[in-house]
This record gives C-alpha cells, structure tokens and sequence, in this order.
C-alpha cells in the first residue's frame, strides 16, 4: 500500500532542487537534503532533477559524455563514478 506524500513535501523537495542547480556553491549539500526528505516520505524524485546530479556523492553531474550503441554514459568529475542511461533516437 502506497502512502500518499503531501504537496508540501513535494515543494519543498522539487524547490531545494530548484535552488542546487541555479546555485552551484551549495549544491552538493541542497542536493543531499533534499535526497534525505524524498527518501524519508517515501517520494520519487521526478525525472528531470534524478538525472542531473550524481548518486554517489551528490554533485552536479559534469564530465565526460558518451553515447554508444543506445546507451548515453556520464562520468561525474567529481567522484568518475559512470552513470549508463538508455536513450532512443527516433
């Protein structure tokens, strides 16, 4: 049974990704929080902020650029920890 997370933890979770990725000195730390509060509620992270930053140590994601047979490959430069994501050419 899935419990319902209220608009305000949304908001605030969507806003604190909103402030990371406009404000590059505090990123990391706004990342993790709001990392903290969506897992505590149980709240997916929409797509368009989960593919930006690194899983692993919470950076912006910024480095090398891949793309080989239908798979994009990121490597944060902070950490080099790859990030492999399908995407379709049409």
């Amino acid at each position: 049974m899935r419990v319902r997370v209220s608009e305000e933890v949304k908001k605030e979770v969507n806003d604190l990704f909103e402030k990371a990725f406009s404000n590059e000195k505090n990123s990391s730390k706004l990342i993790k929080k709001a990392r903290k509060i969506a897992k505590h509620v149980n709240y997916r992270i929409p797509a368009k902020f989960r593919d930006r930053f690194c899983h692993k140590c919470n950076s912006i994601l910024r480095g090398k650029t891949r793309l080989s047979k239908g798979k994009i490959s990121v490597e944060c430069s902070e950490c080099k920890q790859r990030t492999r994501k399908k995407f379709r050419t049409s």
